[in-house]
């Protein structure tokens, strides 16, 4: 996905909240939530560093196409991110992928829908 945007975290009232000046993001420890903020306390703060690993890995997937269309919606700037109409124009949609049937098992989903068919028009 990617780092965030300058943009957005310049735009955000909260930054001073959940960046720290180099714009790592960062998030309180959770025992400072309930101190009264008048309390002085050390408050301690635990970095949000993302693990290093790729979509790829994440999505367990070898398919390209695939990974590609999923990199292609997660855009973190939604006026990156395809419209519906868009995404379904990617070529992901265009690929033929194999249905994982043996011969005989095609056989008889053949014969099923041919069936179907027969008895449909049939009434």
């Amino acid at each position: 996905m990617g780092k965030i945007p300058k943009k957005f975290i310049d735009e955000s009232r909260l930054v001073k909240e959940y960046f720290t000046k180099d714009y790592l993001l960062y998030q309180p420890d959770s025992d400072d939530k309930d101190k009264d903020k008048d309390s002085k306390s050390t408050e301690l703060t635990q970095l949000m560093i993302p693990k290093k690993s790729s979509l790829r890995a994440r999505l367990k997937s070898d398919d390209d196409a695939f990974v590609k269309f999923c990199e292609h919606l997660l855009q973190i700037d939604p006026e990156e991110r395809p419209t519906a109409r868009e995404a379904m124009k990617h070529p992901f949609f265009q690929k033929q992928y194999d249905d994982g049937l043996n011969d005989k098992e095609k056989e008889r989903l053949k014969m099923f829908l041919s069936d179907k068919k027969m008895y449909k028009h049939g009434d």
